[in-house]
């Protein structure tokens, strides 16, 4: 993620004294849901809130700096799709909190949840909250998808968040997983997950299943295989490079996974990517005629068998089937493999 300058973007409020947390959420035309959560936002002590106005087509930022001129602007304009990734980067860029604290604008926080974090949280972890089945409490009645309501909740020290390039702004699509991904990352560089309690969320907001997918783009079949695809071979390629994947690499990866993804049919699917991560000559053997003697090392992932359909909203009252992705904590039902090649090519 590149270091980003407040002018980068639009609308963005003088700085506030230095807080110790920054509380960042985000807005694509959910302003009602807004209008319910930032006030238990703003009442957090020792905290600046950011909203981030991510080309809404609402009226987000007029609405909070006439109403709540106390929380700073982010406008991200152009974007006719919704990117959460995107969206926390530009919170994250204006924010000015030793703790960055993520939460969607559909989560009603309680009165005492910065004080919790406060008393708990120390340098060298992070905080999200266990896999959504274990929260009984917050579970939707309308959809088998709020079993992931909470999996996007990111408690995360600046220099940690730096530290692994923020959220992967390439990840798109409705299930593209950027709170796996950022996991996999911190994961990586060695700073532990810890999980966050319960009662410091109050409410999730009850919605139905339209607004997760819209502006998502595309269809759910291929952005769900792409981006698995995806995250997983950055999970295996960052101890073989020893180091945060660079932006040119990742973008041959997730090249690689749409092309994959795309040519993966039916509802139970297998797809297979193949990324070609250098080419090296040979120097003995074209020194003996052979010009196009060379190494390539490539990188290859695979899912088999994995059974794809959009989730389907049920009726309200309904008890939640169990969704058919697997739940964010997990990468799927069945984990690619993924293995590294050194092959020389025809001549």
């Amino acid at each position: 993620m590149a270091t980003r300058r407040d002018s980068d973007y639009h609308g963005v409020l003088s700085r506030n004294p230095r807080m110790k947390f920054s509380i960042i959420t985000a807005c694509k035309n959910r302003l009602s849901h807004l209008k319910e959560s930032l006030p238990a936002m703003l009442v957090q002590p020792d905290s600046e809130v950011i909203v981030v106005d991510f080309s809404c087509g609402e009226g987000t930022a007029e609405y909070v700096r006439t109403y709540h001129p106390q929380a700073r602007i982010v406008e991200v304009p152009g974007k006719d799709y919704s990117s959460n990734w995107e969206a926390r980067n530009a919170g994250a860029a204006a924010a000015t909190g030793e703790w960055l604290v993520f939460v969607d604008a559909d989560v009603i926080l309680n009165k005492d949840c910065v004080s919790w974090l406060d008393e708990n949280m120390k340098p060298g972890i992070y905080a999200k909250f266990k896999p959504g089945k274990q929260l009984e409490r917050l579970k939707s009645n309308t959809s088998a998808i709020s079993l992931n309501n909470l999996q996007g909740f990111l408690v995360i020290r600046r220099p940690a968040f730096d530290r692994v390039g923020g959220y992967d702004e390439l990840l798109r699509g409705w299930g593209a997983g950027g709170d796996v991904d950022i996991q996999n990352g911190l994961a990586f560089a060695r700073i532990k997950k810890t999980f966050l309690p319960e009662h410091i969320v109050d409410r999730i907001i009850e919605h139905g299943d339209d607004l997760r997918f819209a502006h998502t783009g595309g269809s759910f079949r291929r952005s769900f295989i792409q981006n698995l695809l995806y995250r997983e071979l950055k999970r295996f390629l960052m101890p073989i490079l020893g180091q945060p994947i660079p932006l040119e690499t990742r973008k041959k990866v997730y090249a690689a996974t749409l092309k994959a993804a795309t040519s993966a049919r039916g509802r139970s699917t297998s797809a297979r990517a193949d990324v070609i991560l250098a080419r090296r000559p040979v120097e003995m053997r074209r020194r003996l005629g052979h010009p196009k003697a060379e190494i390539q090392i490539s990188l290859r992932a695979m899912v088999d068998h994995l059974e794809i359909a959009p989730p389907q909203q049920q009726a309200a009252g309904a008890r939640p089937a169990a969704p058919a992705a697997a739940p964010a904590e997990s990468a799927a039902p069945a984990t690619p493999a993924a293995a590294a090649k050194a092959e020389q090519l025809p001549n």
